[in-house]
């Protein structure tokens, strides 16, 4: 049931993206094939509350895989005036609310850490960037050209995603610090 755009789009990560990473994507894949049946509907069209029990439904190695992905292919269709607005940024699909208790992006030992041991802009600006659809191998290769502080957005391996204002502000606070 995938649509055309998205076959494109995955055609398009298969020649970008390196064959072992493709691989885990191609997991993703099937999620979203299985409830595309499941809803009668392509994942562009799922509301608020089918993308919430896509999530809930997933183990903890697949959630955060499967965000990244959607919220990168919507961002995709957005710039590609195929959709008016990216159902991620609308609020209420953050990761706070797309996790269930026992499903979260870090362990707070791995928060307190990351505070401890970054600048705190720095791990404002990491924990702002996760928020937004950016996953930590993104931000390991992030290079201040990537970023479009007009458009809002970050250039990925995999295409640009629209970032939140936050995140857009403190880049230039990071770079005041970074000197």
């Amino acid at each position: 049931m995938m649509t055309e755009k998205m076959e494109q789009y995955i055609s398009g990560l298969k020649k970008t993206t390196k064959e072992k990473e493709f691989n885990k994507l191609y997991k993703i894949f099937k999620i979203i094939e299985e409830y595309e049946k499941i809803n009668e509907k392509s994942v562009e069209e799922f509301s608020f509350d089918e993308i919430k029990q896509m999530f809930n439904k997933q183990k903890y190695s697949n959630v955060c895989l499967l965000r990244s992905f959607l919220v990168k292919y919507f961002n995709h269709l957005v710039m590609m005036g195929d959709l008016e607005e990216n159902i991620f940024n609308k609020g209420g699909l953050g990761i706070d609310n797309l996790f269930t208790e026992e499903k979260i992006l870090i362990t707070e030992h791995e928060a307190e850490k990351i505070f401890t041991s970054c600048h705190e802009i720095l791990a404002k600006f990491i924990f702002s960037s996760l928020y937004d659809g950016l996953s930590l191998n993104d931000l390991a290769e992030l290079k201040i050209y990537d970023v479009d502080i007009q458009n809002k957005s970050i250039k990925t391996k995999s295409g640009y995603i629209i970032v939140s204002d936050r995140t857009i502000e403190l880049i230039p606070e990071l770079l005041k610090e970074s000197k």
